[in-house]
């Protein structure tokens, strides 16, 4: 069993914030998390972070990749000490908050894929209603307890390398971005 902590993910509160400042600077992005931000952003799919840290921790999670979250994120919702956010995860407030932030919001957050990294952010993307996709190498997180929230998710993967866009009615890669 990997038992690793991963890099970096789009939901940086349950993984890399709790790593020291210093050992942030090697930070990397998750396999497959690039290349979907930037299909879904060549497809005009709006993209937001809905995270359980404070905008500092966030602030301190993302410094390595400026550029890419200017450019690809529409904003983030740091639940911790937005004044919007009336609950933190597993409440479903941040998310709810994230999609009404958009340009245009959805109508329904059905039509939401939502990238969870924790069981804490799973439980608040299913109560949300939005799609929740599980992104975890971790197997062991699930336990007698949790694994009824894996059977409610609509995907578990180990990376973002195996997500299918078309699954969830996304445009799908072209060749040239395989």
């Amino acid at each position: 069993m990997n038992t690793e902590l991963p890099n970096f993910s789009l939901d940086p509160d349950e993984t890399a914030l709790y790593i020291g400042r210093e050992a942030r600077s090697g930070l990397k992005l998750l396999p497959g998390v690039e290349r979907l931000v930037k299909h879904l952003h060549r497809h005009h799919i709006p993209m937001a972070v809905a995270t359980g840290a404070g905008r500092e921790n966030y602030a301190y999670g993302v410094a390595n990749f400026p550029d890419f979250f200017a450019t690809y994120i529409s904003h983030a919702v740091c639940a911790y000490d937005d004044p919007e956010v009336e609950r933190r995860k597993p409440a479903p407030d941040c998310y709810l908050v994230a999609a009404r932030r958009f340009a245009t919001p959805p109508a329904d957050m059905s039509a939401v894929v939502v990238f969870e990294d924790s069981i804490t952010g799973l439980k608040g993307a299913l109560a949300c209603g939005g799609q929740a996709v599980f992104v975890s190498s971790w197997a062991a997180m699930f336990t007698e307890e949790t694994r009824p929230l894996r059977e409610r998710a609509a995907l578990v993967i180990d990376n973002l390398e195996q997500f299918k866009p078309e699954d969830f009615g996304l445009p799908p890669y072209e060749q040239e971005e395989d």
